[in-house]
């Protein structure tokens, strides 16, 4: 498949053995290392928690990352999405596909074929 920059958020949702499983090389970065990390390899898909803890906001880290990553795929998950945060996404992140974890490999595979 590619190369996959999955970013941690300490709780663990089977992502990324869920993307291993589909033949993806994953590379697992807590938050601040996805930003400081080396960018000379290629990533094919960046996939971010939107809430990270600590005050961190997953919808701007991912925006950022973008930036860094600019031909890789996006995905943003979390385990549940409260009032407003819907608009905030939409003005932070753009059009990045929201999946709700823990999710089934299909349904993984179905938002990270939407991402591309």
């Amino acid at each position: 498949m590619g190369r996959a920059l999955l970013v941690t958020s300490g709780s663990e949702t089977g992502i990324g053995a869920q993307l291993e499983a589909a033949s993806w090389i994953v590379e697992q970065v807590s938050a601040g290392e996805a930003e400081t990390r080396p960018s000379q390899d290629v990533i094919d898909l960046v996939v971010c928690p939107l809430h990270l803890g600590g005050g961190t906001d997953g919808a701007a880290l991912l925006s950022r990352l973008r930036r860094i990553h600019p031909h890789a795929s996006a995905l943003l998950t979390a385990e549940t999405l409260a009032a407003g945060e819907s608009q905030h996404l939409s003005d932070t992140a753009g059009e990045v596909p929201l999946i709700r974890v823990p999710a089934t490999p299909e349904l993984l595979a179905i938002a990270v074929s939407a991402a591309s």
